[in-house]
């Protein structure tokens, strides 16, 4: 059939869901609906319904079918063949430039690989369209779990946008077994100027055997940015 086009709106952190249904005179086609949102930070999502996946883009390279799916309140990439290279990616989160962004999630293998045999694994990347080309940047780097289902590990970073725009998010999960991730977030804007971590940790156990110890560290020099850090640091810890 020929190219066509229509006028759509979108708005900040709300979902719109636009109906699209063709006519031949009197006699209605096959409808379509398809979804529009950008989202904002901070942004959760735990996997857990179906409208937990709308809008975002799924990409399977090998078309077997077997790709990324909701699976019992997990995103789930599935390897069919044993050789997996499939990819999930967000809708576009709005975030704004010249701010640090906390990104985080859990993941796990389906099945403990208690035996070693598993060369799976899973990245986490951020660019400036849903497609595999754009995802070139690393937002938390490539993770190769061993667990299986409920001995997931949260993994996080924090991801530098330079300017402000629309933002997607894309998995690349790999290898020979499935792979399972949860709990995606990203945090609310951090200013650039905030300490980087303590380096250098240590934990010393009680040399009476009781149930207490001592934390040492090295103070971060430098900013979240990399800058110089001036001043007194304070801390807690809970």
């Amino acid at each position: 059939g020929s190219a066509q086009s229509l006028d759509i709106e979108a708005k900040l952190g709300e979902q719109i869901v636009y109906t699209l249904t063709p006519f031949m005179g009197q006699e209605e086609g096959v409808t379509v609906e398809f979804p529009v949102c950008i989202l904002t930070a901070p942004y959760h999502n735990d996997f857990t319904y179906s409208k937990d996946l709308v809008g975002y883009t799924v990409i399977d390279p090998a078309k077997d079918g077997f790709s990324w799916s909701l699976y019992n309140g997990h995103a789930r990439c599935y390897s069919f063949d044993k050789n997996m290279d499939d990819w999930m990616i967000t809708p576009p989160i709005h975030l704004e430039g010249g701010y640090f962004y906390k990104v985080q999630y859990t993941a796990s293998l389906e099945k403990d690989d208690t035996a070693g045999n598993s060369n799976s694994t899973v990245t986490l990347c951020v660019g400036e369209e849903p497609t595999i080309e754009a995802m070139t940047r690393t937002a938390v780097p490539a993770y190769v779990p061993r667990g299986g289902y409920g001995n997931a590990v949260l993994l996080k970073d924090y991801v530098w946008i330079e300017q402000t725009g629309e933002y997607y998010f894309g998995w690349n999960a790999k290898g020979n077994e499935n792979i399972l991730v949860d709990n995606f977030s990203v945090s609310d804007k951090i200013n650039p100027g905030v300490p980087d971590k303590a380096l250098e940790l240590t934990i010393t156990p009680d040399k009476m055997g009781a149930m207490k110890g001592e934390i040492s560290f090295v103070s971060p020099s430098v900013t979240l940015k990399g800058e110089p850090l001036y001043g007194n640091i304070d801390y807690t810890h809970y």
